[in-house]
C-alpha cells in the first residue's frame, strides 16, 4: 500500500480507505484521487495479502463446511446453500472432509488455529461436546447437526426422526408386509445403525421376526454396489416383500435392481428410503421415504450467519428438524 500511495501521490492510509470502500477519516475522497489509486494498483499489480489482513483484523472472511463425504444429494445441497449465503455475506467457503478419526482431528486442530470464522459440522463422529465447546470458546461461530451433542456456546440442529421411522414400519405392517429386508451402510458415526435398530424394535413390537439373511449392513457407498447387493438378494430362494433402505440413494438403486429382475414395485416388493432427496420424486414409481417434507438448509445457514453477525457471544440454540413419512408410489 505504501508503494501504491507513493505512485498515486497519496498516503497509504488513503489507499487502505479506498480499498475498503470507506471515506478518509471523514474527509471525502475525490473520484479523481480514487482513479489515480486504481491506476497505480493496476500498474503495480497490487493485491491485498489475505493472510496479513486476517492477522491484522482477526477475521478470515471464511466459513468452513465439514461433512463426511461429497457427492450425495444431502451434502451437495448443504454445500450449495452455505456457499450461496456465504457469498451474500462477503465470505468464501472452505469444504472439508471429516471421514475417519484422523481427518476429523485434523479439521478440529485447523479450526482451533483460526482456519475460518465459522463452521458447520455435520454429525462429527469423534469430537466430544467439550471439544466442540472449546472451538466455540476460541471464537469459531459453530453450528453442529448432531443428535448426540448439547451446545452451550454453539448451535445444534437435531433430527426428530423416531416417530417417522415407526410410522413407516406400521404403515407397511398395516398393508400386510412381513418379509422385510434392510439396506444399510454402518459407519463409525452409527447414524444408520441407530435407524436400523429403531426399525427392528418396531417390527419386533409388532411380532414380526427379522431374518438375518435379509439384513445387508455394508452395501457400499456407490449406487452400483447397492444395485449388485440387491440383485444378489433377489436371486436367493427366499425373497423379501419389502426393502427398507438407509438412504434414498440406496432405495433408488433397489428399485432399479427389482425392476431389472422382472419384479414390480410395489406390488411384488415395496421400497422405502430415508432423506427425501429430489430424485425420489421422479423415479418410477416415485419413492416413498422418511424425511423433512421440504428439505432446505436456510434455517441452518441462518443460525451460522446470525452468530457471525452478533456483536456479543450468543448462548447455544437448538433447532429441531421434524421428519415425516412421505407416501408415494414405491410403497
Amino acid at each position: 500500500m505504501y508503494d501504491v500511495g507513493k505512485r498515486a501521490g497519496v498516503s497509504s492510509a488513503t489507499v487502505s480507505f479506498i480499498l475498503n470502500g470507506r471515506g478518509s477519516g471523514g474527509d471525502r475522497i475525490s473520484e479523481e484521487t480514487r482513479q489515480r489509486v486504481y491506476r497505480a494498483i493496476a500498474e503495480l499489480g497490487y493485491v491485498p495479502n489475505q493472510s496479513a489482513r486476517a492477522l491484522r483484523r482477526q477475521k478470515t472472511d471464511r466459513v468452513c463446511l465439514v461433512i463426511p463425504q461429497i457427492g450425495t444429494p444431502f451434502s451437495d445441497g448443504l454445500a450449495n446453500s452455505v456457499q450461496s449465503v456465504a457469498e451474500a455475506h462477503g465470505y468464501s467457503l472452505i469444504l472439508s472432509m471429516s471421514g475417519g478419526r484422523e481427518r476429523e482431528r485434523h479439521v478440529f486442530e485447523q479450526l482451533r488455529r483460526g482456519l475460518a470464522d465459522g463452521a458447520v459440522l455435520f454429525d462429527p463422529e469423534h469430537l466430544t461436546n467439550e471439544e466442540l465447546a472449546q472451538l466455540a470458546h476460541a471464537g469459531v461461530a459453530l453450528v453442529v447437526q448432531c443428535n448426540r451433542v448439547q451446545g452451550t456456546n454453539f448451535d445444534v440442529v437435531k433430527i426428530d426422526e423416531i416417530k417417522a421411522l415407526q410410522d413407516a414400519v406400521r404403515y407397511l405392517y398395516d398393508h400386510g408386509r412381513r418379509r422385510v429386508a434392510f439396506l444399510f451402510n454402518v459407519t463409525e458415526s452409527g447414524i444408520q445403525e441407530e435407524r436400523l435398530q429403531s426399525y427392528w424394535q418396531t417390527w419386533r413390537e409388532l411380532g414380526v421376526p427379522i431374518l438375518e439373511s435379509f439384513v445387508l449392513r455394508n452395501v457400499g457407498r456407490l449406487r452400483e454396489q447397492v444395485y449388485r447387493s440387491v440383485s444378489k438378494l433377489l436371486q436367493s430362494s427366499e425373497r423379501p416383500d419389502t426393502i427398507m433402505a438407509g438412504s434414498d440413494m440406496f432405495a433408488i438403486s433397489a428399485v432399479w435392481a427389482i425392476r431389472d429382475a422382472g419384479l414390480r414395485v410395489p406390488e411384488d416388493i415395496a421400497v422405502i428410503g430415508i432423506g427425501n432427496i429430489p430424485e425420489g420424486e421422479i423415479t418410477h414409481p416415485p419413492l416413498t421415504t422418511v424425511g423433512v417434507v421440504t428439505p432446505t438448509f436456510g434455517d441452518l445457514t441462518g443460525l451460522l450467519f446470525s452468530r457471525l453477525a452478533s456483536p456479543v457471544p450468543l448462548d447455544g440454540r437448538v433447532m429441531t428438524r421434524q421428519w415425516e413419512l412421505i407416501l408415494r408410489g414405491s410403497a
